[in-house]
């Protein structure tokens, strides 16, 4: 993710509480689509606009659920540069929703509060084959 961000605007990004987790290739790739739209919505039109925007990314297993990853985007704006979306959602919003319900079988929840903008993803791991483990992997 920090690839996508400028050098100059890398201390805009932090994270949050995550863990280590097991993925499989086709949700990987849903997830890093995700990111990619998330990223590029933000520069567009959200956090990423302007100087003092900032954006927050955390992950973390549902203890009642481990199979259950929440996937945090926050970006906060600031107030003389609110986000510029369209109420409905774009495209892109539209896309991510569609990969959280199919690629990675789970929910995707946009939130747009004074100042802030997020979206949650609640991901269903999928079980990965014995045979593609690494060895120093932690466990599922």
């Amino acid at each position: 993710l920090t690839a996508m961000i400028p050098d100059e605007r890398r201390n805009t990004l932090s994270f949050g509480e995550c863990c280590l987790i097991r993925i499989s290739a086709q949700q990987a790739s849903a997830l890093a689509i995700i990111i990619q739209e998330l990223t590029t919505n933000s520069f567009k039109h959200g956090a990423m606009r302007c100087p003092e925007g900032t954006i927050r990314i955390a992950w973390e297993n549902q203890p009642a659920a481990p199979r259950v990853v929440q996937f945090h985007w926050q970006e906060h704006f600031a107030p003389t540069h609110p986000p510029q979306s369209d109420p409905e959602g774009g495209v892109g919003l539209t896309l991510i929703e569609g990969f959280a319900r199919s690629d990675l079988r789970g929910t995707c929840t946009f939130v747009n509060a004074s100042g802030s903008w997020s979206c949650t993803l609640a991901v269903h791991l999928e079980p990965i084959p014995e045979r593609f483990m690494l060895h120093n992997a932690p466990p599922q």
